[in-house]
C-alpha cells in the first residue's frame, strides 16, 4: 500500500449481481462502508442487482470490493461490475 492510497480520496460505483436482494445484503454493505470509513450507499435496482456507491480512501475502496465478492457478504454474489471509478 502506498502513501497515495492512504491519502487519496476516490470514488466507485459498482453493480453487484447475483442473489443480493432480500438477503440482508444492503444492510451488510452499509455496515461495511461504515467499518471501512467510507461514505456511500447500497440501493436495490429493479433488475435484481444492488448498486453500491462509495467515496473515501483508495485502500478502503479496494477492501470494499474484496468484501463484496468474499464469503462474508450475504447472499450469493455472481459478479461485481465497475460502472464508475475516480
Amino acid at each position: 500500500m502506498t502513501d497515495n492510497e492512504l491519502d487519496d480520496d476516490g470514488h466507485v460505483v459498482l453493480l453487484v449481481r447475483g442473489t443480493v436482494q432480500g438477503v440482508g445484503f444492503r444492510d451488510a454493505a452499509h455496515r461495511e462502508l461504515h467499518r471501512l470509513g467510507l461514505r456511500g450507499e447500497a440501493t436495490n435496482q429493479p433488475d435484481g442487482t444492488v448498486r453500491v456507491t462509495a467515496r473515501g480512501q483508495v485502500a478502503a475502496l479496494r477492501h470494499l470490493n474484496a468484501w463484496l465478492v468474499g464469503p462474508d457478504a450475504p447472499g450469493k454474489v455472481l459478479g461485481v461490475e465497475t460502472l464508475e471509478v475516480g
